[in-house]
């Protein structure tokens, strides 16, 4: 779950709150706000769908020249306003693309805050029932001391696709799943059989963790894990699941 609004007074804290802040003084200036936020909503499905455009972002191998070409061919192919092309040409002359994600986020947010809004933004692998969802924004209300639009997208593949990409990683990276605001980076513990017994988990600001940031942690927390399955139960910390160790006996 991704929540925007609610948090205005850290959304500008860091630096994918500072380049959203800017874009967005510049978009209520050209009167383009709403603009602005389609454009980058649609950059933000683009980034979802496409692994050649998420690799384009965030490899650090791409020269500043061939990342500011492919980028507005990127502006180009989707129509992408001006003002959000611009922007992103000079993410990648500053070679600040990799932040992208993070900047759509806060600019959604600080649209929110702007509006006097309160969205959560829920993508679940099976359709909500109305019970759910009404557990869910009383929760949310709490949290938030206000009542709260939720917006929901079903994507069957989502619970294989963070998994694959979990294992793949060494580590879960879980935005604001379960606290507003908070980004956190967790490692399993192997244990006898390599089994999960537990975890290690590192939390930090959403607004002032970039992608390279919560990477670098991730990778801490993977290491740390992987040290204490080892000194403590010998494993190699090649997790398999308890049904999987079992029928190998």
């Amino acid at each position: 779950m991704e929540n925007s609004g609610g948090i205005q007074g850290n959304i500008t804290a860091g630096l994918a709150g500072r380049y959203a802040s800017a874009l967005f003084d510049l978009a209520s200036e050209s009167k383009a706000i709403d603009g602005v936020q389609a454009s980058l909503a649609t950059l933000q499905t683009a980034l979802t769908d496409s692994a050649d455009l998420a690799a384009l972002i965030s490899s650090p191998v791409v020269t500043r020249g061939d990342a500011e070409k492919a980028i507005e061919a990127v502006a180009k192919a989707l129509k992408l306003d001006s003002l959000t092309a611009k922007f992103l040409g000079v993410l990648a002359e500053n070679r600040r693309l990799a932040d992208l994600p993070a900047m759509i986020d806060a600019y959604h947010a600080i649209v929110a805050a702007h509006r006097g809004e309160v969205t959560a933004k829920v993508t679940s692998a099976h359709p909500l029932s109305a019970e759910q969802l009404k557990a869910l924004a009383a929760n949310l209300k709490t949290r938030v001391g206000r009542d709260v639009k939720i917006a929901t997208t079903v994507d069957p593949a989502i619970l294989r696709r963070r998994l694959s990409e979990a294992r793949a990683r060494g580590f879960s990276i879980s935005r604001q799943g379960r606290e507003l605001g908070v980004v956190s980076m967790s490692s399993a513990i192997a244990g006898p059989g390599a089994r999960p017994i537990g975890c290690i988990t590192v939390a930090a600001p959403l607004v002032r963790t970039g992608e390279d940031v919560v990477l670098d942690y991730g990778a801490a927390v993977r290491a740390a894990a992987e040290a204490i399955s080892a000194a403590f139960f010998g494993t190699d910390r090649q997790i398999r699941p308890p049904n999987q160790s079992r029928r190998n006996g």
